[in-house]
């Protein structure tokens, strides 16, 4: 219980003032245990803690196998799923929470996943996040209206996150070169770019990799 309303409470990933456990059962034998939260929010953003680490284990936060939602606001998956409308939002300040972060997206229809993306070791965010709406045609309307919108110091970088078909052109003097946009997003990010991107693209070689390029001459 200390554990989490600690990390919680330090990560400013609460609703209101005070602890957001209430208990907490432990299943020595098995290594598992049951935590109650004190709302259904709390709960959902405790899912956040899922891979951080206690005392050497990476921890595993799951809901339990009989879960229901319960109809109020609080059935949005943290799966998203890699598809044509999964939505990156990049630029966070890492004062704002999962609620936060939702409660404006829900601004453009109802949320079907989301997932603030946080650090396995200090549960703080990574200052992106990743959804997808119930509604698919309301993508690219929310994209267009948050996409740029200033949130204290920093700019947020809202696009479909399918790299294949939106990769985003960044001029540098008289050359172009195509980047994936949550590449270019995490550059605005407060954390170090090398880090982030690591983090956020693990399936990506580090080995340098062979292209062609055929130039025009006029």
């Amino acid at each position: 219980m200390e554990f989490f309303n600690n990390t919680m409470i330090n990560s400013g990933a609460i609703t209101s003032k005070g602890s957001p456990v209430l208990s907490a059962h432990i299943n020595s034998e098995k290594a598992y245990a049951f935590v109650e939260f004190r709302t259904g929010e709390e709960a959902s953003i405790g899912m956040g803690l899922d891979g951080i680490t206690l005392a050497g284990n990476q921890l595993r936060v799951r809901r339990t196998k009989d879960y229901q939602p319960d109809g109020h606001g609080d059935q949005v998956s943290q799966n998203v799923q890699e598809t044509p409308n999964k939505i990156f939002i990049g630029g966070l300040p890492g004062s704002l929470n999962e609620g936060d972060v939702k409660k404006l997206l829900s601004m453009f229809g109802q949320l079907k996943t989301f997932n603030l993306v946080r650090d396995s070791q200090t549960g703080l965010s990574k200052g992106f996040a990743f959804c997808e709406y119930q509604d698919p045609s309301v993508t690219d309307s929310a994209c267009a209206a948050l996409h740029a919108m200033v949130i204290g110091d920093k700019n947020l970088v809202v696009q479909r996150s399918n790299t294949t078909a939106n990769l985003r052109n960044i001029t540098e003097g008289d050359g172009t070169l195509l980047v994936d946009p949550r590449a270019a997003a995490m550059l605005t990010l407060s954390s170090p770019a090398a880090q982030l991107l690591t983090t956020a693209c693990p399936d990506i070689n580090p080995e340098p990799t062979r292209c062609a390029c055929s130039y025009e001459h006029r």
